[in-house]
């Protein structure tokens, strides 16, 4: 008999760990709330709501509903049927807890849950616009890579980057890539870059920000048309829009 409880024991132990749990500590006459569940739902960015089905106490005693989330009480007192709704968490988290029953003797039983937050998403428009990417001394002069293009701000906690050009234009005749461009759609990180996404200017850090570069020449400031060829890149128009996706 007494293996026999041996093996009951860590068996009983097994199932409460893996779905809903009823205990009672106080009055060994008392039997615990019910068995119920709890889901989550209309989770975002920052937070997530939880539902409960009722449970159902034999004893008759009033059950309230406790909210536990990642080992810490939110709060209780709750009564059956209640939504609760989280806020003020990370995106893009796994969060786990669960919903404890309390008959208020000492009776107890709980339905777990979990969630995971979704990333937070920034939107907005850019309109293109021209740079020097760098600038070294030739003869008297100084020889200018001209770029065009848009330029996209940099978040550190950035996981990914999109920008889809709406309509560009650039008036320049030097060396450009700049065609069929409406529509096209680039996507980057902060650690991985095509040839066409990096810093604005040369000797800048990618925390300055980066250059989606679309058209670009090279030509000596004292060329004869050099003030043409720098009013073509300022001619340059066009507008995208960005997304960036931010994680933990």
């Amino acid at each position: 008999m007494r293996k026999l409880k041996n093996l009951i024991l860590p068996f009983l132990i097994i199932i409460c760990l893996f779905s809903s749990c009823s205990t009672s500590e106080d009055d060994p006459n008392n039997n615990p709330p019910g068995l119920f569940s709890a889901y989550a739902f209309d989770t975002t960015v920052d937070g997530a709501s939880v539902e409960w089905t009722e449970s159902i106490d034999t004893d008759d005693d009033l059950v309230t509903y406790a909210i536990i989330l990642e080992g810490e009480e939110v709060t209780s007192g709750l009564t059956k049927g209640q939504i609760y709704t989280f806020s003020g968490l990370e995106p893009e988290t796994i969060y786990a807890g669960y919903v404890e029953a309390r008959d208020g003797r000492g009776g107890t039983s709980r339905a777990e849950f979990s969630f995971v937050t979704e990333p937070e998403v920034i939107i907005f428009n850019v309109n293109a616009s021209w740079w020097i990417f760098r600038e070294t001394p030739e003869g008297a002069g100084l020889r200018r890579m001209l770029s065009a293009g848009f330029e996209v701000p940099y978040y550190e906690k950035a996981t990914g980057y999109k920008i889809e050009i709406i309509d560009y234009a650039f008036a320049g005749t030097v060396r450009i890539n700049s065609q069929d461009q409406n529509g096209k759609i680039y996507t980057w990180t902060n650690e991985t870059r095509s040839d066409l996404i990096g810093p604005v200017k040369q000797d800048q850090d990618i925390s300055e920000g980066f250059g989606v570069f679309i058209a670009g020449g090279s030509i000596n400031t004292l060329n004869s048309s050099y003030a043409q060829s720098e009013a073509n890149f300022a001619a340059t128009i066009g507008e995208a829009t960005v997304t960036v996706t931010i994680g933990k």
